[in-house]
């Protein structure tokens, strides 16, 4: 059970660290977040009452916004279909500039996430923040650190996670530092497909 517990929140994470490392910017801004549109409801960890089990065309219209595929990917069970969108202009979160970034299997949305990078003091702050706000909501997250290397960039990660076990839902928030002095925040909600051996 832990073992398959690790293996689903690190691809969670490493799906959305891809993401942010794809992220290309927009002229203009679409609409503005605050940490509150990440929230605990009835059903769990949600993201603007978006139900996990959504379809890319529902998200386009609950959030009113544009999103582009960022790729199709073959996976194995229970990530059959699995695709991936990014809004196509830049959200605003805490004056920082970013993206929500959102994954699908053939069952509907089960992951989205807020994406920046930027000056580390800027990330820093509003990490803290975050963390503040969620820890006074839902309690203590249960923490993490890691460090990857891809290619010739090694990454720092600092992650917060708050867990329903209820409804499979988590909260995810995470800091990353780079090696070339670029700084990630990632916030999001997610119901993993459940993974078994």
């Amino acid at each position: 059970m832990c073992r398959s517990n690790l293996k689903k929140h690190s691809l969670f994470f490493l799906i959305s660290l891809l993401s942010i490392i794809l992220l290309t910017g927009c002229s203009s801004t679409s609409f503005i977040i605050q940490t509150d549109d990440f929230t605990l409801s009835d059903t769990g960890y949600i993201f603007k009452n978006i139900p996990f089990g959504s379809s890319a065309n529902e998200i386009e219209s609950d959030l009113n916004c544009s999103l582009k595929s960022s790729g199709v990917e073959a996976a194995d069970a229970p990530f059959e279909g699995y695709q991936s969108y990014t809004t196509e202009n830049p959200i605003q979160f805490l004056d920082l500039e970013g993206s929500l970034d959102m994954q699908f299997t053939a069952d509907g949305l089960y992951s989205i996430t807020f994406n920046t990078s930027g000056e580390d003091n800027l990330i820093q702050q509003a990490f803290s923040k975050s963390e503040l706000s969620y820890t006074q909501k839902f309690g203590e997250p249960i923490p993490s650190e890691a460090s990857r290397t891809l290619g010739s960039v090694t990454y720092s990660i600092q992650q917060l996670r708050w867990n329903d076990t209820d409804t499979g839902t988590m909260l995810q928030l995470a800091y990353t530092t780079r090696s070339d002095d670029i700084s990630i925040l990632q916030i999001g909600v997610a119901k993993p497909p459940v993974i078994t051996e």
